[in-house]
């Protein structure tokens, strides 16, 4: 079944979703390229936050480009297989080939004239030895416990999907919109979210979780 197809037969679970699906549907049937870079309007991306066996930790990967943590992934580059995607992104990052995976809610972010669909994978099993040479991730990799993930230098975005993960919440789908480096607006199946005063604040710890 082509990409186009899973779209089409997705039922939303409220409001916001069948808002997202038909702007994506819209998109699709005009024809727009969104597997590639080349949009300078929209495009598509996958990622995946990669979990311990016991769930305590997440590999995290620091980018030398931005000074940030951040989780594995990136663009389709043309490939409409986004599970598929998101899979050989952290293979090429980790070494790392995920046997367990699920998909947990899509995250668009409005990033001035650019609209970025990234669709957000959790794994906690795979095959193969994790590579941490720096000149194959771009980067540090490091397994990092759950309860510190947020004293780390990440996106204020970012945090708010490690809570939703963290909570086991249902498939969601959530809006953020960036004004160059700030978080703008967050909005979480069609309901607009508080934001904090600093992008790299300190948020409370979190308990045991569920990815």
């Amino acid at each position: 079944m082509s990409f186009l197809s899973q779209i089409e037969a997705y039922q939303p679970w409220n409001e916001q979703e069948s808002a997202d699906r038909e702007v994506l549907l819209a998109r699709m049937r005009r024809g727009e390229e969104l597997y590639t870079r080349a949009n300078p309007d929209a495009h598509l991306t996958a990622s995946a936050w990669v979990v311990s066996p016991d769930r305590k930790q997440v590999l995290m990967a620091y980018h030398n480009l931005y000074g940030s943590w951040a989780w594995l992934g990136g663009h389709a580059d043309g490939q409409q297989d986004l599970l598929a995607a998101a899979m050989r992104e952290v293979q090429e990052e980790t070494g790392l080939t995920l046997t367990s995976y699920r998909c947990r809610g899509v995250v668009t972010f409005l990033l001035g004239e650019l609209t970025e669909y990234m669709f957000l994978y959790t794994a906690d099993a795979w095959t193969g030895t994790l590579v941490k040479d720096a000149a194959r991730n771009e980067g540090i990799l490091e397994w990092v416990p759950k309860e510190q993930v947020e004293q780390l230098p990440i996106w204020e975005g970012d945090k708010i999907f490690f809570r939703l993960l963290e909570e086991d919440r249902p498939f969601f789908s959530l809006k953020l919109r960036y004004e160059d480096d700030t978080l703008a607006e967050a909005v979480l199946d069609g309901k607009p979210l508080s934001l904090p005063q600093s992008r790299l604040c300190r948020a409370s710890s979190l308990g045991e979780g569920a990815f």
